[in-house]
């Protein structure tokens, strides 16, 4: 840098830009179609497939385990991103920690939002479960652990994802 330039003072956010910046982080995250490009990549449109469903479930239905969990594990990092941005961002403009845990519940939500209404496919995307495990990874940990416990267990008991994700609802909050 030039030493006769005066320094340039860096640009801080106000929390309420950090937490709206967050939320369209979360939203735009959570709207890449990770089972639909990969559908793509094997020259599928998996919704034309099994359940019609974007999300990782049925990517590895139709696509097999070799693709449909990575998959899974992008779905879960496009809900867990947007968190922890949040986190340091609206931990930057010295906000109170309640203030911190809304911004990453809503930056959490819109990456949900994102993958169910993507704006890249007419607003129908995928249920949201992966997304909201990696929400959960992000937000707590603990009620993540009971949340996948209650999970595995209906998954391996019943084999109906749909019956485990509703268990999953019911273990994070036991588990918190």
């Amino acid at each position: 840098t030039d030493p006769t330039e005066p320094p340039v003072a860096p640009v801080r956010m106000t929390t309420t830009t950090a937490i709206l910046a967050s939320i369209a982080c979360g939203y735009l995250c959570g709207s890449v179609p990770f089972g639909y490009l990969a559908g793509k990549l094997k020259g599928l449109d998996i919704r034309q497939h099994g359940s019609g469903n974007i999300g990782a479930t049925n990517a590895i239905r139709v696509l097999g385990k070799g693709i449909g969990i990575p998959v899974f594990i992008l779905d879960m990092l496009k809900g867990w991103l947007p968190v922890w941005l949040a986190a340091g961002w609206i931990a930057q403009t010295g906000a109170e920690i309640e203030v911190i845990s809304i911004g990453k519940v809503l930056a959490g939500f819109a990456a949900v939002i994102g993958h169910m209404f993507t704006f890249w496919l007419g607003f129908k995307g995928g249920k949201g479960i992966a997304t909201t495990g990696g929400v959960l990874l992000g937000i707590s940990l603990a009620g993540m652990i009971g949340g996948w416990i209650a999970f595995l267990v209906f998954l391996f008991a019943f084999r109906y994802v749909s019956l485990a994700s509703l268990a999953a609802a019911v273990g994070v909050p036991t588990a918190m």
